[in-house]
């Protein structure tokens, strides 16, 4: 992100940052590094950034973004320029790139943990659910994001792998605006690929037969990040 103008002292408060952030190239990286290792002041300013940086992601749940979705994120907060690079404090003058930075800034500290590799946004008027589902660990990440059920019903989310017309349950969706993380089983975990999902109106507790027995609100087409 930066260029050699940029490499003195006096902007070494910006390249900590970028370093922290992960913004430099890999020849940035490597060069910072190199100094970062025989200087106390640039370790001070390191530790600084990570320290303020470390109060945005203190309430996530860890979660690796994939290759992809970082690439996204790191294209919408630091595009290709067509001039001269701009350091981060540049960056910091526009509060929307301000704004995209600390979200991004706060997922950084977590690479290290898997993620979700598919993914679902179930969207119909006011009603927004979103499911995400994590191989590694068995874990599927259900959130209410907007709406709610109706008075009295429950919302209930249903796989239908690709060429089954079977729908299987896979619970019920939160019942106020957050997230819900359960385990499912690998065997129905390696049918979310290509499947499509949905998700119904159902009585409280969810449906009683196993199958959808209410409206189907919205259905979507998992995808991979």
């Amino acid at each position: 992100m930066t260029d050699e103008s940029d490499h003195t002292e006096d902007n070494d408060p910006a390249l900590a940052g970028e370093y922290v952030l992960r913004l430099l190239d890999a020849v940035e990286e490597a060069r910072f590094e190199a100094r970062l290792k025989d200087d106390p002041e640039l370790q001070r300013m390191v530790h600084e950034w990570e320290r303020e940086l470390a109060v945005f992601a203190g309430d996530l749940a860890e979660v690796r973004p994939s290759k992809a979705l970082k690439s996204r994120i790191m294209a919408q907060i630091a595009p290709a320029p067509s001039g001269p690079k701009r350091s981060i404090f540049g960056l910091w003058a526009s509060g929307a790139a301000a704004v995209a930075m600390v979200g991004f800034l706060a997922f950084a500290p977590l690479l290290n943990a898997p993620g979700p590799k598919f993914h679902v946004d179930l969207v119909s008027g006011n009603l927004v659910v979103a499911a995400g589902f994590i191989p590694e660990t068995d874990v599927m990440i259900v959130q209410l994001n907007q709406g709610a059920p109706r008075p009295g019903r429950a919302l209930e989310l249903w796989l239908i792998a690709d060429g089954s017309e079977t729908p299987v349950s896979l619970g019920l969706v939160p019942s106020e605006i957050g997230e819900i993380r359960v385990t499912i089983p690998p065997a129905l975990l390696a049918q979310v690929e290509g499947a499509t999902m949905a998700v119904s109106d159902e009585p409280p507790g969810g449906s009683p037969t196993g199958q959808p027995t209410g409206d189907i609100l919205a259905s979507a087409a998992v995808f991979e990040l």
